[in-house]
């Protein structure tokens, strides 16, 4: 449960209360010493208690569950002296989005970074909670490496599912090369269980056949399942310039994978015909008791399962829409350039995180896919040759008909003519 207290006129909420008040942050984030970093926060709270007079965004920090001590208040203009001249906040708190920027980070800064919201109601009571968790900042030596994934990718079941890895160091390596790339997976966080390993060709956690290697470290899972949900980790071992670098994400990817419903009443076109670029409309209804954290628009071609023709990352996106594909408005999809697109099906993919309903301290996801909108190139260039060819007889017409009738003319002029020359010559001949 979450834990309540209330003190005079001022509710305090521990991470959420189930389905009104909740956060999300990133569970961790990797840097080396002297980078900056940002820490984004997303909160939403109860339409229902608006209006809302003020909203004020407090940081916490430390090793611990909450974070410990207070170390940003905007209200109180206080800045922990540890973080004096590094430390900002970014983002309008109306929005429900804000973020911590800290510049040239140490080793010492290496705890865990709460966000805590306050409203300030026109009652003069106020609201507040926090995220639980936080966001663990590890730091890596000068000479280490870091090793880089998605924090999230939602998933519908059936789905190939990419998910990407990879990594950087501080060191300024010329040449790198991959010599192994070993993939973990665990319920929680921590990913316990090795899934694939790239040396020995091995596939766990009964996922035989249905992982392959993506690029140089990054895996595909075919045929997704929602028991597949869970963390994934990547480890690395890399050689660059004689030196020897290996490296696994404390924190991996949350790979969220739900079954298909119709809570959100997508709604796009059977059918649509276009010559040169097309724009595809999208529209869903949105939860009336659940303000969603985030929403995010994706949209699948083909098969529904075969890729990936928009994404936000553009490096999930199918090789063949790379470039040519971006969103109009919240939603829909506009295609530069439709030539080779012929018959083929485009789904709008819809995600929502939501505080979780049945569990306070949580959050969840929805993620849902319309019925898919056909989409037909009409051929200009057929369009031309039928135009050419109806040209050409036109003219050939506005030749043909006046030639003959200017034939026509010439030849009864002449019949006329001869006419009378045989009338002049019988008269002759009678005269004599």
């Amino acid at each position: 449960m979450s834990g309540l207290l209330v003190l005079c006129s001022t509710m305090i909420v521990w991470g959420a209360t189930a389905g009104k008040y909740c956060t999300e942050q990133v569970l961790n984030i990797e840097s080396f010493p002297g980078d900056s970093i940002t820490i984004p926060c997303g909160f939403v709270y109860p339409r229902s208690i608006n209006p809302v007079s003020e909203v004020e965004i407090a940081w916490r920090a430390g090793p611990h569950h909450y974070c410990g001590s207070e170390i940003y208040n905007k209200t109180r203009n206080y800045t922990a002296p540890k973080y004096q001249g590094r430390l900002s906040v970014i983002g309008d708190p109306q929005t429900g989005n804000v973020a911590l920027t800290l510049v040239n980070v140490t080793a010492a800064d290496e705890v865990k970074y709460c966000c805590r919201i306050l409203l300030r109601l026109p009652d003069g009571t106020t609201r507040q909670w926090q995220s639980s968790n936080g966001t663990k900042l590890t730091i890596r030596g000068p000479s280490d490496m870091i090793v880089h994934q998605p924090p999230l990718i939602p998933a519908l079941a059936g789905d190939a599912v990419t998910i990407p890895c990879h990594f950087s160091t501080n060191d300024k390596v010329g040449k790198m090369s991959m010599s192994s790339v070993q993939w973990g997976y665990g319920r929680y966080s921590a990913c316990g269980t090795v899934i694939y390993n790239s040396t020995t060709g091995f596939q766990g956690n009964n996922l035989e056949g249905q992982i392959s290697l993506a690029g140089l470290a990054s895996i595909q899972i075919h045929q997704v399942k929602p028991s597949n949900s869970g963390w994934y980790c990547c480890k690395l071992q890399v050689n660059g310039d004689g030196k020897f670098y290996s490296r696994e994400r404390n924190i991996g990817t949350h790979l969220v994978i739900k079954d298909r419903t119709s809570e959100l009443n997508i709604r796009q076109p059977g059918e649509v015909t276009f010559s040169s670029s097309a724009s595809i409309s999208c529209s869903f209804s949105l939860l009336q008791d659940n303000v969603p954290l985030w929403i995010k628009v994706y949209w699948m071609f083909g098969n529904t399962n075969e890729g990936f023709a928009y994404h936000p990352d553009s490096e999930l996106i199918h090789p063949r829409y790379r470039g040519k594909t971006r969103l109009v408005g919240q939603s829909d999809l506009f295609l530069e350039q439709v030539y080779g697109m012929d018959n083929t099906t485009f789904y709008c993919r819809v995600a929502m995180r939501l505080c979780k309903a049945t569990d306070p301290y949580r959050v969840d996801i929805l993620i849902e896919e319309g019925a898919g909108t056909l989409l037909r190139v009409h051929d200009v260039s057929s369009d031309w040759i039928l135009y050419a060819i109806i040209t050409v007889r036109c003219v050939l017409i506005c030749i043909i008909i006046p030639c003959g009738i200017l034939g026509y003319v010439k030849l009864r002029g002449q019949i006329h003519k001869n006419s009378h020359l045989k009338r002049g010559k019988q008269d002759r001949f009678v005269h004599h």
